[in-house]
């Protein structure tokens, strides 16, 4: 378990398309879009890859939904690719001030077939912890929170690293004052598949 001291929560909109968008090349393994406002994809809407001529990629690779990253399992000079979807805008509801996080890879077991050989795949990432304090803005936020929807939680783990997850927060509503906008000791618990 890692105690973090910075972060924020975020809630999203209503989804809208992107077409063709541009991917920052990352060590020629991960890829990101370009426009930070459609950085949070919405996991309804296929993802599409292409190429610079408009081929569709039909390699494998890993989608992270919360940071608009294409993580693909082999690195290989791909030239320059392109991204279409649905994005999530976000809107910033809370600052966190000091939480702790604990981050677990989940795997299945499998037989390749015609193999004898059992072996392990990553099958998601459990993320869980605890916010010491929450900072909500506005009591109109408060009522968002409250109605058990899915946040976008934005850890601070470096002067330059932001990590997100999708989490569901939970004794949000536990606080002395109904006016009161600071809520202590609120659980998380992710909520992507």
């Amino acid at each position: 378990m890692s105690v973090v001291t910075k972060g924020q929560v975020r809630i999203a909109g209503t989804s809208l398309p992107f077409t063709d968008e541009p991917l920052t090349n990352c060590g020629n393994k991960i890829y990101q879009i370009i426009d930070t406002e459609k950085r949070v994809w919405d996991m309804s809407v296929p993802i599409i890859v292409t190429t610079i001529d408009g081929v569709t990629v039909i390699e494998t690779y890993d989608i992270d939904y919360a940071n608009g990253y294409i993580i693909f399992h082999e690195a290989k000079d791909r030239g320059e690719l392109f991204v279409s979807g649905n994005y999530l805008p976000t809107t910033v509801v809370g600052e966190v001030l000091g939480y702790s996080i604990d981050k677990n890879r989940n795997f299945i077991e499998y037989t390749p077939l015609g193999s004898h050989i059992t072996k392990n795949a990553p099958a998601g990432l459990a993320v869980t912890g605890t916010i010491e304090t929450l900072a909500i803005k506005d009591t109109y936020f408060l009522d968002i929170l409250e109605s058990a929807e899915k946040v976008l939680l934005d850890f601070q783990m470096g002067e330059d690293r932001v990590e997100s997850y999708w989490v569901y927060l939970e004794n949000i509503s536990t606080s002395h004052n109904a006016g009161d906008l600071v809520r202590r000791n609120v659980s998380f618990r992710n909520a992507e598949i």
